[in-house]
């Protein structure tokens, strides 16, 4: 499991394979979208899970 997923796994330990696996994929996605249309900071990909999913 990825670090940037124990952030959420760690709040929420109950999570499915099945969500853990969409969570998983947040990253990837941000990053293609925010290529193209700028959805959040770059500044603040790294920090995705922190600042924007688990809160």
């Amino acid at each position: 499991m990825p670090s940037n997923i124990s952030l959420i796994t760690k709040y929420f330990p109950n999570l499915s394979e099945v969500q853990i696996e969409q969570f998983s994929a947040l990253q990837g996605l941000y990053e293609e979208w925010n290529a193209q249309i700028n959805v959040i900071s770059r500044k603040d990909l790294e920090n995705l899970y922190e600042r924007h999913v688990l809160h």
